[in-house]
């Protein structure tokens, strides 16, 4: 009797979904149709969401001359933004989609006293039913090779792929929610990414300043050379090598990695662990971690004075250390010859190992 009544309410949940639908479906049928005889018309949309997966098709198609253009800015709302190099001489920006699309809901361009502005079009309505009403679209940004200006890219949904090598002058990024992402090398003066929901991986950077944010998202760099901030609210955080003048590195909620360190700087998480290795400090490196393990390799040349301490945890390594209570929850120790770079290191709940190789 009480497998029956479960199918019956299982019968029932679903009919309830299907009479949604259809009430949605019919809702925008309705809507269409009288949009239709407005002068400002909506059009309805609905495809399937297996064209997600279909081939994107060529909609339009803009060419500009790059001699008098020193900035480009792309504002898209729901597309992907796809950057290469080209041995043309001149700007390309095309557009595709998996369907036909309005002229008007396609991008227009500007060139306003030397910065090139492309913006998209009407943003198209979509029912989404089911996975059903997704459309996917793509801009893609064919850049000469000679071109050295400013690039500013914008999208409220979607990824943003850097496809080569570029050599800018500055570069600035803005998503709502996408992913960041090129195994290409950049070099720029100033780099700066701000991604409310999404990842940001770089192989290779070098800059005199940048600054990358995610609200929520992982930034994994491969190679990272040039003063600034990296901060995520909830993510990891892992460079393979970086070098710095000064650097901030934190984590609201995550772990953060990082390898081949040189410069000064500070590596703050309140929810996570820490792993730094250093090659070199020039004059100061502050590691503060909430919650959460410290662990620090240092190169054998660095000479260094530390100052650790834990709430809840043991200071432990292979470095002569000053313990200051029993509990080995506070240390100092003094390596090397001076001038000393000044390591200080804290953990309210978790351990601390520091070793020199």
């Amino acid at each position: 009797m009480k497998k029956i009544r479960i199918i019956q309410i299982v019968e029932l949940v679903v009919l309830v979904c299907i009479a949604i639908g259809l009430i949605s479906f019919l809702s925008n049928i309705s809507k269409k149709s009288i949009s239709e005889n407005n002068t400002d018309r909506h059009y309805f949309n609905f495809t399937l969401a297996s064209e997600k997966s279909s081939i994107l098709k060529v909609l339009k198609e803009e060419h500009v001359d790059m001699s008098d253009i020193q900035e480009i800015e792309l504002n898209f709302s729901s597309s992907d933004i796809d950057v290469s190099i080209t041995d043309d001489s001149t700007i390309s920006i095309i557009e595709s989609a998996t369907v036909k699309l309005e002229e008007d809901e396609l991008f227009t361009l500007i060139n306003q006293n030397g910065k090139l502005v492309v913006t998209a079009g009407r943003k198209r309505r979509q029912s989404v039913l089911f996975g059903f009403g997704f459309t996917q679209r793509k801009v893609e940004l064919l850049l000469p090779k000679k071109y050295a200006g400013d690039l500013n890219l914008t999208t409220s949904s979607g990824d943003i792929r850097i496809f080569s090598d570029l050599d800018l002058k500055n570069i600035s990024v803005n998503q709502a929610s996408g992913d960041l992402k090129t195994d290409y090398a950049l070099t720029v003066q100033s780099f700066k990414a701000q991604l409310a929901s999404g990842d940001i991986k770089v192989k290779y950077l070098e800059c005199k300043d940048y600054a990358l944010k995610t609200a929520s998202g992982d930034i994994a760099i491969s190679f990272l050379k040039g003063s600034g901030d990296i901060a995520t609210m909830s993510g990891d955080i892992t460079i393979k090598e970086l070098e710095a003048v000064i650097y901030t590195i934190q984590s609201a909620s995550g772990d953060i990695n990082l390898k081949k360190i040189q410069g000064s700087g500070e590596v703050r998480t309140a929810s996570g662990d820490i792993d730094a290795s250093y090659l070199s400090i020039l004059e100061y490196s502050r590691l503060t971690a909430a919650s959460g393990d410290i662990d620090i390799e240092l190169a054998e040349d660095i000479s260094f004075e530390m100052e650790a301490k834990c709430i809840s945890g043991e200071i432990r390594g292979n470095v002569a250390m000053d313990y200051k209570n029993k509990k080995a929850s506070q240390a100092t120790a003094v390596i090397g010859e001076a001038p000393y770079a000044k390591l200080t290191i804290s953990t309210a709940s978790g351990d601390v190992r520091v070793h020199q190789n």
